[in-house]
């Protein structure tokens, strides 16, 4: 079975307010002229005109570790002061 996507009412608004606006929308319209169509040899493919890869970032897996551990202490001292609220209050 052939699977087509369908657009949204927001997506048709977000087109058509791109295209009557005429700006560049970073990653995801861009207005080129015919010369740089010709040199993409009549190729209309988006990604011969727009760069939608997110830029990678380095992660520190060390760091990241360190952040968990210390967001899981915090969580811990957190339930243990509701637990003891909790006590206080005799529920």
């Amino acid at each position: 079975m052939l699977r087509q996507n369908k657009l949204r009412e927001e997506d048709i608004s977000k087109i058509l307010t791109a295209y009557r606006k005429r700006k560049d929308i970073l990653k995801y319209c861009r207005a080129v002229s015919f010369e740089e169509i010709k040199a993409n040899n009549y190729n209309l493919n988006i990604s011969r005109y727009l760069i939608s890869t997110e830029e990678k970032s380095d992660i520190n897996l060390n760091t990241s570790k360190r952040e968990i551990d210390n967001l899981e202490t915090e969580r811990e001292k957190l339930r243990n002061s509701i637990n003891n609220i909790f006590k206080e209050i005799k529920i």
